[in-house]
């Protein structure tokens, strides 16, 4: 996005686990919804490695990536709003 900066972290996709079921047990007490994680695999991945190539799943690892990415944004600005 522009006027943004851009930093690549790599997490296993369990952290993210652990992160919103740390959250969600803070949060939805006070009734506020912490927004759900992009699937950790795609359907029929191994199969669709094996018939179609590494294209589909190059594109879901990019689209949980970008999902990814929406939930630490959301977490960022949940903990800022509650931190007001």
């Amino acid at each position: 996005m522009p006027g943004r900066d851009s930093v690549t972290v790599r997490h296993r996709y369990s952290e993210f686990e652990q992160v919103r079921s740390d959250l969600r047990d803070r949060y939805h007490p006070l009734g506020i919804l912490v927004p759900a994680l992009p699937p950790k695999h795609s359907l029929n991945s191994a199969m669709t490695q094996q018939l179609v190539g590494m294209d589909i799943q190059d594109s879901f690892l990019k689209q949980r990536s970008l999902g990814l990415t929406i939930f630490c944004e959301v977490k960022y600005i949940l903990q800022y709003l509650l931190d007001c």
